[in-house]
């Protein structure tokens, strides 16, 4: 609060800055020990000091003016007195100077003391204005002090109310934290009384821990005891095993090699009862070269495993075979049924598996096929095999192989394994051999990759408006096998062939010209002479006209001439423009069926 300033002569207030109470902060500290603090009261002694200082500067400053009134009757001055004592002096008697100068004297004295004292009044009045405006100044400061102190009070007020109401919920909250307090002491007291039950058990159950410890340690001392006598009666036992284990697996690879032995005769007795030339049928899936063709407008169903129907137009042809595959057929069923005859070629026997069928009837992806789920009957078949010798190695087999690629192109008969392209020239001395073609050992299903990859780049292909990537060239691969029993001093021999024949073609239909039209001929030609043969097998006929070309002088042991256990799977196409020559095929299909070729012999 801002302090008037006092007159010189004024008595100054009695109070101090220290009692008027400032903010809420002093409010809430000053709350619990002034119960007046809401009450206008409180503030009565500074408002009765300022009162009382106001009243006397008023005091002041009315005596001030009167004194300047009274002033104003004064005699005149000092210098008007002289004159006018001059103008007596030269009026006056003698006798009466000296009286009326001591009277002059004494009013001039007077005049010259009220002289002063006015000099000094007016200083008075001068001072006392000052005093005035600063009263006046600071009665304005007093009075916007005392609106504020109204307002700080009003505050402190609504303060003070809020104060309480917190207070009370306070209060109110205390009593609800006092009978909580209550609650707990009671469950306090409970949880003691349990943990007093609970420490009094926990004692008896270590007591018995303890005792049971006891006998627990007795109880095992006893049992190693036992334990150490039935691990020797064990090692007892395990010795007398061992040795039984070692007569009855000498007894069993004696039976195994005895079950070997039957099983072979056996399957080679079932191969041999459905015929030396079995036929096999499988129709390709659809494929993005048949340009909108769809499972639906298929003009070849295979109702079940054995039958094959083609629907010419008019009416539906069924042809029934020893296996048929269907649409959905995968590499690996195609494998399961061709797997038993190629085994035979570890019993001795020559093996052949002829893929036959129109260009783009999927030959040599049943033959050659791709990676992994993809892969053909040829790399199939090496992985078979070596898989079969590592089996039969446990029996005393043990087997060699060797590899060939052999191409047929344009009648002309080319090593695919030499970068060399000379055409090599069979000799029919007895049997068919090939002198300078190349073979190699294999020993791991890896080596086979490589040679499949040599082989594929040497072959001839091109395109042909019937086939995108057209086989212009029978491929022959030839596996040599040589087997010995080492423990029973038996020696087997045989010859494996796989043959990807080149596709059929109607030059018409394929619209080739030269070099392409050339392979077309030869190609033809080549396949009308393999039907010949087994037509004039079918017929039994005296000759067997196998020298009419390349393919059939080099098959011709697996033809008939010699000793072969033969499989062809004709492939054949489910596209409506493909199904006069996919007839052809079927019914080609049922006249190889019915070629005897006689009883193949072990070598």
């Amino acid at each position: 609060m801002i302090r008037a300033p006092m007159p010189k002569h004024a008595p100054k207030p009695t109070f101090s800055r220290s009692r008027i109470p400032r903010g809420p902060t002093v409010l809430a500290r000053r709350l619990p020990t002034c119960p007046l603090a809401s009450s206008s009261t409180f503030f009565c002694d500074p408002m009765t000091a300022v009162a009382g200082r106001v009243h006397t500067l008023r005091s002041s400053v009315a005596d001030g003016e009167q004194e300047t009134s009274s002033m104003g009757h004064l005699p005149c001055s000092s210098r008007h007195l002289n004159s006018l004592w001059a103008s007596l002096k030269s009026k006056l008697a003698p006798e009466h100077y000296e009286l009326v100068r001591d009277t002059f004297d004494e009013m001039q004295e007077r005049v010259e003391k009220l002289s002063g004292e006015k000099a000094k009044a007016h200083i008075r009045i001068q001072e006392l204005q000052h005093d005035n405006k600063i009263r006046r100044e600071n009665e304005e400061r007093l009075e916007e002090a005392n609106k504020s102190i109204k307002n700080e009070v009003h505050n402190y007020k609504e303060s003070l109310e809020v104060a309480q109401t917190e207070l009370a919920r306070a209060h109110e909250r205390n009593e609800i934290l006092k009978i909580k307090n209550t609650e707990l002491d009671r469950t306090l007291a409970e949880a003691k009384g349990d943990l007093k039950l609970l420490s009094s058990e926990l004692e008896r159950l270590k007591n018995q821990i303890k005792q049971d410890a006891l006998e627990a340690s007795q109880e095992i001392h006893s049992l190693k005891a036992k334990l150490q006598s039935q691990k020797e009666f064990l090692m007892k036992l395990e010795r007398q095993h061992d040795v039984l284990v070692c007569q009855m697996r000498s007894e069993f690879a004696d039976l195994r090699r005895c079950h070997e032995v039957t099983v072979r005769q056996y399957h080679n007795e079932i191969v041999d009862l459905k015929g030396n030339i079995r036929v096999m049928v499988r129709v390709r899936n659809f494929i993005h070269h048949d340009r909108g063709d769809t499972v639906s407008s298929s003009t070849v169903k295979v109702p079940n495993q054995r039958t094959v129907q083609l629907d010419t137009g008019g009416r539906t042809v069924s042809y029934e075979f020893p296996q048929v595959f269907g649409l959905n057929s995968t590499q690996e069923d195609v494998f399961e049924s061709v797997k038993d005859l190629t085994k035979s070629a570890l019993d001795g026997f020559n093996v052949c598996v002829i893929a036959y069928g129109q260009t783009g009837s999927g030959k040599t992806f049943t033959m050659r096929g791709g990676t992994d789920d993809n892969a053909g009957i040829i790399p199939r078949t090496v992985r078979f095999l070596l898989d079969e010798q590592k089996r039969l190695n446990q029996i005393g087999w043990h087997y060699e192989f060797s590899v060939s690629f052999l191409e047929i192109y344009k009648d002309q008969v080319f090593d695919l394994l030499n970068v060399r392209r000379d055409s090599l020239i069979p000799r029919m001395a007895g049997s068919v051999q090939i002198p300078n073609l190349t073979e190699v050992n294999l020993f791991f299903d890896s080596d086979m990759e490589g040679l499949l990859k040599v082989a594929d780049n040497a072959r001839s292909t091109a395109s042909t408006k019937c086939n995108e990537v057209s086989s212009r060239s029978h491929v022959i691969f030839k596996l040599m096998i040589n087997g010995q029993n080492q423990k029973t001093g038996q020696h087997v021999k045989a010859e494996l062939n796989l043959v990807d024949l080149a596709g059929s073609e109607r030059v018409k239909e394929s619209e080739a010209s030269g070099e392409r039209f050339t392979e077309t001929t030869h190609i033809n030609k080549s396949l009308s002479a393999l039907q010949n043969v087994l037509r004039a097998q079918l017929l039994k006929q005296n000759h067997v006209p196998y020298r009419d070309c390349k393919l059939t002088s080099v098959l011709q042991e697996s033809l008939g001439k010699g000793s072969s256990k033969t499989l062809m799977i004709v492939n054949v196409a489910p596209t409506q423009k493909h199904a006069a020559e996919t007839r052809r095929s079927l019914e080609f299909a049922m006249q190889t069926s019915a070629v005897n070729t006689g009883t193949a012999k072990r070598n």
